[in-house]
């Protein structure tokens, strides 16, 4: 099962320079599977979208969200943020690539992503579609 960062989507939704990876990672999702994106993800591509003035284009894969079978989204709750918060300086990460981190290690999901923040991470498998 696979945990999808951001910028995986932000690199196809923008035609982004590794756009052809990016997807090729996506067709990885199957039945068997599935594929995970954070709602905190999910709100950086919104904002990060409509401040490019990309309305149209956030809407169409707002639908493709809801519409494919094998990407669910995974919230996490005030609780799990906190502890987000207390392991975030141990791992020398960010905020929402310690959500990243916590979520691909509590559910036991590979991460796939472009940012390098996350080579030699412990305690996660980490996948970069380059």
């Amino acid at each position: 099962m696979y945990l999808f960062d951001s910028n995986i989507f932000l690199e196809i939704l923008l035609q982004q320079e590794k756009t052809d990876a990016a997807q090729k990672a996506l067709e990885e999702m199957s039945r068997d599977r599935p594929g995970f994106v954070t709602g905190f993800a999910l709100h950086t591509i919104e904002v990060i979208s409509t401040r490019a003035g990309e309305f149209d284009v956030l809407s169409k894969f707002m639908q493709f969200l809801r519409n494919y079978p094998f990407l669910k989204r995974y919230d996490t709750t005030t609780e799990e943020e906190e502890e987000i918060c207390r392991r975030a300086p141990s791992l020398s990460l960010d905020f929402d690539d310690a959500i990243h981190h916590f979520v691909a290690e509590k559910h036991k999901l590979v991460l796939i992503t472009f940012d390098s923040d996350f080579r030699n991470k412990k305690n996660i498998q980490v996948l970069f579609p380059e």
